[in-house]
């Protein structure tokens, strides 16, 4: 085939472009979640976890229940006010890296998460009917708790 039969070539009518890669997130972590995919979402981190060791951590207690924590996070934070106006004004969305620490805290119960960035350290773990994140340190984003039970968003219970 000499070159004048290359450039005589038709050029295709349409064009049709690739297909975008899917993958559901069930697919991607049959495994389950792990302190790295955890640290990858986040940049310059320290992710690790440990054996929950401390008593508190493991005794079922009234604090173990979801309505419970809610009431008392509502009478410590704001009083007496309808506990939709509460939940509504102290929730907040859970981030990327808070979306998979609570499926990573799911499924590792007797285990405590613990993320660190620059300017937050934070405890994630299954405290009964929820899972609890914390910033225990005031140094390192303020003395907060939050809680969820659904993985999509978290409601502030306790701020010193």
């Amino acid at each position: 085939m000499g070159q004048l039969a290359l450039f005589k070539e038709q050029q295709p009518t349409q064009i049709t472009p690739p297909q975008p890669v899917t993958v559901k997130y069930e697919e991607l972590y049959k495994g389950g979640v792990t302190e790295f995919d955890i640290h990858c979402r986040l940049i310059r981190s320290f992710v690790s976890s440990k054996a929950k060791e401390e008593t508190w951590y493991l005794e079922q207690n009234e604090y173990w229940f979801w309505s419970r924590i809610i009431e008392a996070g509502k009478s410590y934070m704001v009083g007496d006010i309808p506990t939709s106006q509460y939940l509504r004004r102290y929730s907040s969305p859970l981030s990327d890296w808070q979306q998979l620490a609570y499926k990573w805290a799911l499924a590792n119960p007797d285990m405590i998460l613990f993320v660190e960035t620059v300017t937050h350290h934070w405890r994630v773990y299954l405290r009964g009917e929820y899972v609890e994140f914390a910033l225990p340190h005031q140094d390192h984003g303020g003395e907060r708790h939050y809680v969820t039970r659904d993985g999509k968003t978290k409601v502030l219970v306790n701020e010193d």
